[in-house]
């Protein structure tokens, strides 16, 4: 970063001191709430956003405050400070082969994130893909019945490329896993159609067909 973001370094690396550890993925958006929840540290925030500009300020502050923690940053998520609109998740850098010699030219050595599966778990209990509200079953039925990830987001379009392919990475990787987590909730579904069969039994279809018959002659004019 550019010198002239030195004070937001400081007020990052003051926050940080006060903060637990180990530091969570969500660290740069933790420090945006204690800034805002602190007066003092609000009025230095205010100070530089007068004289660099929110943007840079905010930046400074995602930039400084990972590598500080001496992690790399990941996907963009919506923050819960009003400080800022959106943050990036913070995950531990993983290097390959850091003792092996580097390659000519100015490459170094390749960072890699260390990125969690692009699930959550939702009110339900449901295992849902990304920002979407598809299942995970789904994705892997789909995927299992042959439908390749570019095929799953043209007929879903809330589902991102890069999550499906993550999300079969995922499964490829714990198979049995995720397998055993599809037969819970298979197993749960079956149960929850019993109990609901239980509780309002299947009208047969002639039932059916004699009630529709008997509206109709309710309704029907007088003399037909």
């Amino acid at each position: 970063m550019p010198n002239r973001t030195e004070r937001v370094k400081t007020l990052v690396e003051e926050v940080l001191a006060t903060l637990p550890t180990p530091y969570s993925e969500d660290v740069i958006d933790e420090v945006f709430q204690a800034i805002e929840a602190n007066p003092t540290w609000l009025t230095d925030y205010s100070v530089l956003c007068n004289d660099l500009g929110v943007t840079v300020v905010n930046q400074a502050v995602g930039s400084w405050t990972s590598k500080t923690v001496g992690r790399t940053r990941n996907h963009q998520v919506p923050a819960r400070s009003k400080l800022t609109e959106s943050y990036s998740k913070l995950y531990p850098v993983v290097v390959l082969n850091q003792a092996a010699p580097l390659a000519e030219g100015p490459a170094g050595p390749l960072p890699l994130h260390a990125e969690h599966p692009p699930l959550r778990v939702d009110e339900g209990g449901a295992v849902r893909v990304g920002n979407s509200r598809i299942s995970l079953d789904l994705v892997i039925e789909q995927y299992e019945n042959g439908m390749t990830p570019e095929d799953m987001v043209r007929a879903y379009d809330t589902l991102g490329l890069a999550d499906v392919y993550a999300v079969i990475a995922f499964y490829l990787r714990h198979r049995d896993e995720v397998r055993a987590y599809l037969k819970r909730r298979a197993a749960e579904a079956e149960a929850l159609r019993a109990k609901i069969e239980a509780e309002r039994p299947r009208v047969p279809r002639e039932e059916l067909l004699a009630r529709c018959r008997a509206r109709g002659t309710d309704h029907a004019p007088t003399g037909q």
